[in-house]
């Protein structure tokens, strides 16, 4: 995630999850590579994760944390 300002500094954060390919897809929720992404520790594809379980492990929820110490500590 990237954050700019006004002043056209911008700041990025990078979050990371780790995980396998998995064929065929698998699941119905989400979007993009949901279906065939495998988180390490999981048997199950993101599209078959319960929303909120996958948001809490997501990369973008990561980068976002991030994100949100920045601010807090800036």
């Amino acid at each position: 995630m990237s954050i700019g300002f006004p002043d056209g500094k911008s700041f990025e954060f990078q979050g990371k999850i780790e995980g396998k390919i998995s064929f065929p897809a698998r699941g119905s929720k989400g979007f993009g590579y949901d279906p065939i992404f495998v988180p390490i520790g999981e048997n199950k594809t993101f599209a078959q994760i319960n929303k909120n379980k996958k948001n809490k492990i997501s990369h973008r929820y990561k980068a976002f944390i991030k994100i949100k110490k920045y601010f807090k500590f800036s």
